[in-house]
C-alpha cells in the first residue's frame, strides 16, 4: 500500500502504512500537486498504520522548507498529522519548527492526533471557528 489517497469532503486524507524519506517526498508530492490544492481546507495524513519508520531529519527540514514556500497558495490549509507513536510525533514537531523558522510570518495549522477522531473534531472546531 505504501500510500492511499483520499478526497475527503474540501480536503484530503492521505494513509501511510511506513514512513521513511521516499514515501515522505510522495506524500509532499501529491499534496502540492493535487489538482484542487489551492481550495483544499484540510490534510489529514494518517499514520497509524506505520510500523517502522526510517525518516531522516534531513528529509523533515527539506519538506518544511518546501511546505513553506508553498503557504501562499493556500494559506489557509490545516494540516492533522494522526499517529500512535511518540517517535513519530518527534519527527513532526521538527517538522513544525523548521516550517515556523523557514516562513514566521505564515506557516499551515497543524495538530498532532492519536485518533482520526481526534482530528475531525479539531477541523471541524476550527472550520467553524473560521466561518465566524
Amino acid at each position: 500500500m505504501d500510500l492511499v489517497i483520499y478526497d475527503d469532503g474540501g480536503g484530503i486524507h492521505i494513509k501511510l502504512d511506513r514512513v521513511d524519506d521516499s514515501i515522505v517526498f510522495a506524500t509532499h508530492e501529491a499534496i502540492h500537486t493535487h489538482p484542487d490544492f489551492e481550495s483544499l481546507t484540510h490534510v489529514i495524513i494518517d499514520m497509524l498504520d506505520v510500523s517502522r519508520m526510517d525518516l531522516s531529519v534531513a528529509a523533515v527540514r527539506e519538506v518544511a522548507r518546501r511546505d513553506a514556500a508553498m503557504v501562499s497558495k493556500n494559506p489557509e490549509l490545516r494540516l492533522a498529522l494522526v499517529a500512535h507513536a511518540d517517535v513519530i510525533r518527534g519527527m513532526s514537531n521538527v517538522y513544525r519548527s523548521q516550517a515556523e523558522a523557514t516562513n514566521i510570518e505564515k506557516s499551515w495549522e497543524a495538530r498532532y492526533c492519536e485518533s482520526l477522531a481526534e482530528a475531525s473534531e479539531w477541523l471541524s472546531a476550527s472550520a467553524n471557528t473560521s466561518d465566524n
